[in-house]
Protein backbone atom coordinates (compact mmCIF):
# COMPACT_ATOMS: atom_id res chain seq x y z
CA UNK A 1 0.00 0.00 0.00
CA UNK A 2 3.07 2.26 0.82
CA UNK A 3 4.59 1.48 -2.59
CA UNK A 4 1.13 2.51 -4.31
CA UNK A 5 1.13 5.28 -2.12
CA UNK A 6 4.94 6.62 -3.49
CA UNK A 7 3.77 5.95 -6.97
CA UNK A 8 1.04 8.19 -7.23
CA UNK A 9 2.57 10.63 -5.30
CA UNK A 10 5.71 10.35 -7.61
CA UNK A 11 3.33 10.84 -10.79
CA UNK A 12 1.71 13.89 -9.27
CA UNK A 13 4.94 15.70 -8.22
CA UNK A 14 5.77 14.81 -11.74
CA UNK A 15 2.74 15.84 -13.14
CA UNK A 16 2.68 19.22 -11.17
CA UNK A 17 6.48 20.11 -12.07
CA UNK A 18 5.97 19.74 -16.11
CA UNK A 19 2.79 22.04 -15.97
CA UNK A 20 4.76 24.48 -14.01
CA UNK A 21 7.72 24.22 -16.23
CA UNK A 22 5.10 24.13 -19.33
CA UNK A 23 3.80 27.68 -18.19
CA UNK A 24 7.00 28.78 -17.50
CA UNK A 25 8.03 28.05 -20.89
CA UNK A 26 4.49 29.69 -22.02
CA UNK A 27 6.06 32.99 -20.14
CA UNK A 28 9.72 33.20 -21.48
CA UNK A 29 8.12 32.85 -25.10
CA UNK A 30 5.33 35.39 -24.48
CA UNK A 31 8.43 37.93 -23.17
CA UNK A 32 10.30 37.69 -26.52
CA UNK A 33 8.49 39.89 -28.54
CA UNK A 34 8.61 43.03 -25.67
CA UNK A 35 12.39 41.86 -25.36
CA UNK A 36 12.80 42.09 -29.41
CA UNK A 37 11.13 45.69 -29.17
CA UNK A 38 13.29 46.56 -26.98
CA UNK A 39 16.57 45.60 -28.92
CA UNK A 40 15.23 47.54 -31.47
CA UNK A 41 14.62 50.67 -29.44
CA UNK A 42 18.74 50.21 -27.97
CA UNK A 43 20.35 49.36 -31.44
CA UNK A 44 18.23 52.89 -32.72
CA UNK A 45 19.34 55.23 -29.84
CA UNK A 46 22.78 53.72 -30.23
CA UNK A 47 22.25 54.10 -34.05
CA UNK A 48 21.75 57.56 -34.05
CA UNK A 49 23.60 59.30 -30.58
CA UNK A 50 26.34 57.65 -31.85
CA UNK A 51 27.37 59.18 -34.73
CA UNK A 52 25.83 62.47 -33.28
CA UNK A 53 28.34 62.05 -30.47
CA UNK A 54 31.17 61.14 -32.68
CA UNK A 55 30.49 64.18 -35.02
CA UNK A 56 30.50 66.46 -32.00
CA UNK A 57 33.55 65.33 -30.58
CA UNK A 58 35.14 65.84 -34.57
CA UNK A 59 33.99 69.21 -34.53
CA UNK A 60 35.21 70.38 -30.54
CA UNK A 61 38.55 69.44 -31.69
CA UNK A 62 38.38 71.05 -34.65
CA UNK A 63 37.54 74.52 -32.87
CA UNK A 64 40.07 73.88 -30.57
CA UNK A 65 43.25 73.00 -32.86
CA UNK A 66 41.76 75.96 -35.17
Amino acid sequence: MTAQRDVAQSESAKARFLALASRRAEEFIDEIPRTLRRLRTLLLVIGISVPVALAAAIFLLWRAVS
